[in-house]
């Protein structure tokens, strides 16, 4: 292998590192924030569904308390038990993603699995289908002078 091709296979690499970085990054904080807003929406209408039996003409006359803080203190309540909830369900998550990573180095698991290729090999058959488009584009090119 020539410094040439080592220079590119790494820059081939470099590419596709960086492509995926900004994907992944860009994806799991739109994923997240679209996932912390559907639960904080669905857990906040569910409180207040729940306890909106105990906010009725009745009881508001039996006992005189003022209605705007009484308000503002459930609201407040609610968006903190929505957190702890939402706090709960990554925690599971990141429990089982540990424990996926934890089962996934056992030996046994590890023959069964399909190995992921070295780096050098995949930036070589990242090369190779550049080379592939490359090559096509100009047979492209050429047919069409030729029309």
């Amino acid at each position: 292998m020539t410094e040439k091709m080592r220079r590119r296979i790494a820059l081939a690499l470099s590419a596709a590192l960086s492509i995926f970085n900004i994907l992944h990054m860009f994806v799991g904080g739109l994923a997240g924030a679209a996932l912390r807003a559907r639960g904080l929406n669905y857990y906040v209408a569910d409180g207040f569904a729940r306890y909106s039996g105990y906010l009725d003409e009745v009881r508001g006359l039996q006992t005189p308390v003022d209605f705007a803080r009484y308000m503002e203190q459930m609201v407040e309540n609610l968006l903190a038990q929505s957190v702890k909830i939402l706090f709960g369900w990554t925690l599971y998550a990141a429990l089982f993603f540990a424990l996926l990573m934890l089962l996934w180095d056992i030996p046994g698991v590890r023959r069964r699995v399909k190995h992921m290729q070295t780096w050098p090999r995949v930036g070589l058959q990242v090369l190779n289908g550049v080379r592939r488009q490359q090559k096509l584009l100009r047979l492209r090119r050429k047919r069409s002078k030729m029309e």
